[in-house]
């Protein structure tokens, strides 16, 4: 009765574990896609009409701003961060940590004018994240987004992890108990 108790025990605090933890980690992934719409926002030239590599560089974004962005993302990406674009309204990348990735085609998202976050499970059964924020001009024009997307294979390392401990302190808990009942027994 008591394994069934710690399996059922297990399985509940694990869920619970992995909703807060997907629900965190997507509350500041939005935040972030949303700063960055932002900061582009603010540093466009007040006529933009379209989001291009030059209106990106002609912002008041000075290096150190960009080294402190960059470092942030290099830490990210410790932490399972996949993919930073910034693409135009055609979802032409203009910016990406993959060179290799300016002036392709991305996916249109199904609803650019809105913040979007997703987690979902990859074809190769790993959970992600992907986040998008639209960029828009003085007028409210839609410009571009900023997307991003991150694997969430830290959070299920530290759910395996919790489950080990979960086991290991329930296991000893029940030798405990049946060793003590054998001694009262005698």
């Amino acid at each position: 009765l008591m394994l069934l108790v710690l399996w059922g025990l297990t399985g509940t605090v694990l869920r619970h574990a992995r909703n807060y933890l997907e629900e965190t980690t997507a509350d500041v992934v939005t935040s972030l896609v949303e700063l960055n719409a932002s900061m582009i926002e603010f540093n466009l030239p007040p006529d933009a009409d379209a989001l291009t590599l030059d209106a990106l560089q002609s912002g008041s974004l000075d290096a150190d701003t960009m080294l402190q962005f960059r470092s942030l993302m290099d830490e990210m990406n410790a932490f399972g961060l996949l993919e930073f674009v910034i693409a135009d309204r055609d979802d032409i990348v203009l910016f990406g940590f993959d060179m290799g990735q300016i002036g392709a085609v991305l996916e249109p998202l199904a609803d650019v004018g809105e913040t979007v976050t997703a987690v979902s499970e990859t074809d190769a059964g790993q959970r992600e994240i992907r986040a998008s924020a639209p960029i828009r001009n003085k007028n409210g024009d839609l410009l571009g987004s900023v997307r991003l997307r991150m694997e969430l294979g830290e959070i299920g390392d530290f759910l395996r992890d919790l489950n080990r401990a979960i086991v290991t302190v329930g296991g000893f808990i029940l030798r405990s108990e049946e060793h003590t009942s054998e001694l009262q027994s005698h």
